[in-house]
């Protein structure tokens, strides 16, 4: 069951306290309560069978409007590549009717030791391409984890159409720039990589085009 309310809560700490109505009902009865999964409140259920309340409390820090919650982390020792969490192998190119397709291959895999969330751009030949979002944190559009929150290994970013690129160009550059607006949208993400990482000299491997 999932739900919310709209509370206009100051700047500083606050506790917050929930009051749950528990109770069994009989299913018969109460078939579009629970078709739906939308209890409401205790007096619209039917038959109660025996019943209950529980208390549950909260502590929450509202922060300044303008400070994110996502602290930007610039430690050596936990740079997301020389520790082997991130790498880019190479860029895959693929013909599409009168234009490309262009994916960045990458891998993300043990330790992970810091949060990722970047968004991704890609050079060629002077051209800049936006490639969308890498992460490891969760966001309410589709990013390269499984069910379980946790890194797909070897997945590429999404696609994106682009036109076909100088049929010279043999290598790519690309920057991987911390989001750390969009890491917001995970409430369990405190942290993320800050510093922006770029691979250059990255294999474009084209079925896009005849090579000189």
């Amino acid at each position: 069951m999932t739900g919310g309310i709209r509370a206009d809560l100051p700047t500083g700490d606050h506790e917050l306290v929930f009051h749950f109505d528990h109770a069994v009902v009989l299913a018969a009865t109460n078939k579009r309560l629970v078709r739906r999964n939308r209890p409401g409140q205790m007096r619209r259920w039917n038959d109660i069978q025996t019943q209950w309340t529980s208390t549950v409390s909260y502590s929450v820090t509202v922060l300044p409007r303008n400070q994110s919650h996502v602290r930007l982390v610039n430690d050596p020792s936990r740079d997301p590549v020389p520790i082997g969490t991130l790498h880019i192998s190479q860029v895959e190119i693929r013909p599409d009717k009168r234009k490309a397709r262009a994916a960045i291959v990458h891998e993300l895999k043990p330790p992970f030791d810091v949060p990722l969330c970047f968004e991704v751009r890609m050079t060629i030949k002077g051209t800049v391409y936006r490639m969308g979002k890498l992460a490891t944190v969760r966001m309410i559009w589709p990013h390269p984890t499984n069910q379980f929150g946790q890194p797909n290994v070897g997945t590429r970013l999404a696609w994106i159409r682009i036109d076909p690129p100088d049929p010279s160009a043999e290598i790519a550059r690309i920057e991987l720039i911390p989001d750390q607006t969009s890491a917001e949208q995970d409430p369990e993400c405190n942290e993320i990589w800050g510093k922006p990482i770029v691979f250059d000299n990255v294999l474009l491997n084209r079925s896009d085009a005849k090579q000189p």
